[in-house]
């Protein structure tokens, strides 16, 4: 069987989206299924990634103001005959996609009366400011003109162009999956869809370490949606307790560690197993109600537990390998559950439970997930 991913992102970046396409395609291909990959990139190229055979081509932005909004109006415009040529090419029997090209590529694959399978991974495609600090279930009023900051205003007619094609391709999609159940319940309440749910998939071989030294607690991506303000807080109250920092810092936020000697920052790392090797407990204090949050379950991988915020689908990435926080700005629920976990029978519980539920998402599992998916939408036996 022949599979096409069409994507704006295959393999040049290094976000949970990407490597959860990537690691799907892998085991797809494994199968012995002839899996192709046409991907959005600066040149024209031909590739092999493994058996995958990847071809990219570049398209238009602007050179001298870069906007989201415009520059996927402008790619998806290029993108639908670019790909129509390259369907020319070879018959496929299934195209996967999801993100910035998903509305061309639907148009083209349901115009050649090819099945199309869309992840729904991503906020773009019901928020413009992706529900930077509100609960998209709960606290979005779906007013995003009354919530918008005002250079955002001026340009309201591409963003609410963007979300009618967004809906479009969703709409006419064959397959929608949800990369949790409740990016599903999102899904359902903004356009009263019915998708799949297909968990990430988790390479353990990236993450785990087989060295351990754990002694601190780890907080990843220093930014305002993933709770720095709340951070910075419980590092404050708690100077007895060594902390990792891990991602990219700027000027700005460096100095908002000033002071706090129990905080190493490590800057951007690729080998994130040489981090979980030092990491006890995995901090997420996300404001920001993540569609998932992969980052727990690689920690988890390792039997590291978390203590997180119960927003999104943060609960789901969790499950029982942790504690749930619902007062997130109430630093002094961090303090008590951090305090927690440094009694060892405690720990030991959480630990094993972590690396239990780890296995829920391994990439065969979720290959497993896509493949009843498929099965059960489209008929096709993978």
């Amino acid at each position: 069987m022949r599979i096409l991913f069409s994507l704006d992102n295959y393999d040049h970046a290094t976000g949970g989206a990407e490597m959860s396409m990537q690691a799907l395609a892998h085991q797809i291909a494994l199968r012995g299924h002839e899996v192709r990959v046409f991907q959005r990139d600066r040149s024209v190229r031909t590739y092999d990634d493994g058996p995958i055979h990847v071809h990219t081509h570049p398209l238009p932005a602007s050179h001298l103001i870069r906007d989201q909004d415009l520059d996927t109006i402008r790619w998806n415009r290029h993108w639908e005959p670019l790909l129509d040529h390259f369907i020319n090419e070879t018959r496929f029997d299934l195209i996967v996609t999801q993100n910035r090209l998903l509305f061309s590529t639907v148009k083209v694959a349901t115009r050649r009366h090819i099945p199309v399978a869309v992840f729904v991974r991503a906020f773009s495609m019901f928020c413009p400011l992706q529900f930077r600090s509100r609960e998209a279930l709960t606290e979005c009023d779906r007013r995003c003109e009354t919530c918008l900051p005002w250079r955002m205003r001026l340009k309201y007619r591409f963003i609410r162009r963007n979300l009618g094609q967004y809906e479009a391709g969703l709409r006419s999609a064959t397959l929608l999956i949800a990369n949790s159940i409740y990016m599903r319940d999102v899904l359902h309440r903004f356009y009263n869809l019915e998708a799949e749910v297909v968990y990430p998939a988790i390479e353990w071989k990236r993450y785990e370490s087989p060295t351990r030294r754990a002694d601190r607690v780890l907080f990843v991506k220093p930014q305002y949606v993933k709770g720095l303000p709340i951070f910075l807080q419980i590092a404050a109250q708690m100077r007895d307790t060594p902390f990792l920092v891990a991602g990219k810092i700027g000027r700005h936020t460096r100095r908002k560690f000033r002071g706090l000697d129990n905080v190493e920052c490590l800057g951007w790392v690729k080998h994130m197993k040489d981090v979980y090797a030092r990491t006890r407990v995995l901090l997420g204090p996300s404001i920001w109600p993540e569609p998932f949050g992969r980052v727990f379950v690689e920690a988890a991988a390792n039997g590291i537990p978390s203590i997180a915020s119960a927003r999104g689908g943060i609960p789901e990435a969790v499950g029982k390998g942790g504690i749930l926080i619902k007062d997130i700005f109430d630093s002094s629920r961090w303090v008590e559950a951090l305090r927690r976990l440094e009694n060892p029978t405690v720990y030991a519980i959480c630990a094993e439970n972590a690396y239990a539920h780890a296995k829920k998402f391994t990439a065969a599992e979720s290959l497993n997930q896509f493949i009843r998916s498929v099965h059960k939408a489209i008929g096709l036996e993978l």
